[in-house]
């Protein structure tokens, strides 16, 4: 398992430098299509030194303490999350977002968010509308509860625009362990709805667990819960210790986990805790995806 940090803030990610401009695959031929496949990280994308078309999404949870208690952590960390869904670099495609309590925030040009608020939580799943483009068939939506009025979850089916390749994706924010048995069966429920309406089997989970993969849960016994398709078939981010500042990082409880790809390499956020971070503040994590597949379906773009 490949595991790396980064720094809260790369230079490269500083707010206001614009990503680079995608190229039209109509004026260019072959050229200008496979450079926008590149900027869209579908072709040639090497993450920690294994190359092939990849998906990249972030975790995070900075926490309700965060929004409510502190100003400065508020501004810090949406000033830090526009960095990092506008570094070109970095390329990220999916974003879930917990406990991320400003209704006022708008994300970059070509992020969209897709939210759901119970009345004590609630979850922002992002998405680069610049590579995905959210299913049109009905069915393939969804949003809800795990359990009664909290822990809130969005499903939604997404086809790649430079290939073609669909993914169902889960943004989540699971119970602690006492009430997983009756959230387990409602996302999958749920889930099991999307798939079917979407005509996919292919699965990312982004989500706060709240169980720690060194003890309570493997990413493969959680997909196994959820009864996913080829649910023995898993790569999944290492178990970092993410959960929380108030408890030292004791728990590895953010994951990214997908039943399809080669392998998923691990970054991990803010090793060095930021001086503005407050309360039950989690750490990130960015999975890295290596998915072979999307490269096969390269031969949609005609060059």
């Amino acid at each position: 398992i490949l595991v790396s940090s980064r720094p809260a803030l790369r230079p490269t990610s500083l707010p206001g430098r614009a990503p680079p401009r995608s190229k039209s695959m109509a004026t260019g031929g072959a050229f200008a299509a496979l450079a926008l496949l590149s900027q869209l990280g579908v072709w040639g994308a090497a993450a920690h030194g294994v190359a092939g078309a990849r998906l990249r999404a972030l975790q995070w949870n900075p926490h309700w303490q965060c929004f409510e208690n502190s100003a400065d952590c508020k501004a810090n960390v949406e000033r830090v999350l526009t960095g990092y869904l506008i570094d070109a670099e970095l390329g990220l495609d999916f974003a879930n977002l917990i406990e991320f309590s400003d209704s006022y925030f708008s994300p970059p040009a070509g992020w969209v968010a897709i939210t759901y608020a119970a009345p004590g939580d609630n979850i922002a799943l992002y998405f680069d509308s610049r590579k995905w483009t959210r299913s049109p068939n009905n069915g393939s939506y969804a949003t809800g509860c795990m359990i009664i009025g909290d822990r809130p979850f969005v499903i939604q089916a997404f086809d790649s625009i430079a290939t073609g390749f669909s993914v169902v994706v889960v943004g989540a924010h699971f119970p602690h362990p006492d009430d997983y048995l009756g959230a387990v069966l409602t996302l999958g429920a749920a889930l099991k709805s999307v798939l079917d309406a979407a005509g996919v089997d292919d699965i990312l989970l982004i989500a706060d667990t709240n169980l720690d993969a060194s003890v309570d849960g493997t990413n493969k016994g959680l997909m196994q819960m959820l009864e996913v398709p080829m649910a023995a078939d898993i790569v999944g981010t290492a178990a970092v210790n993410t959960c929380c500042l108030n408890d030292g990082f004791s728990y590895a409880s953010d994951r990214v986990i997908a039943n399809f790809g080669q392998a998923m390499a691990t970054d991990i956020l803010f090793v060095q805790t930021p001086e503005w971070a407050v309360g039950e503040f989690h750490r990130a994590v960015i999975g890295t995806l290596i998915v072979p597949e999307m490269s096969l379906r390269l031969d949609i773009v005609h060059v």
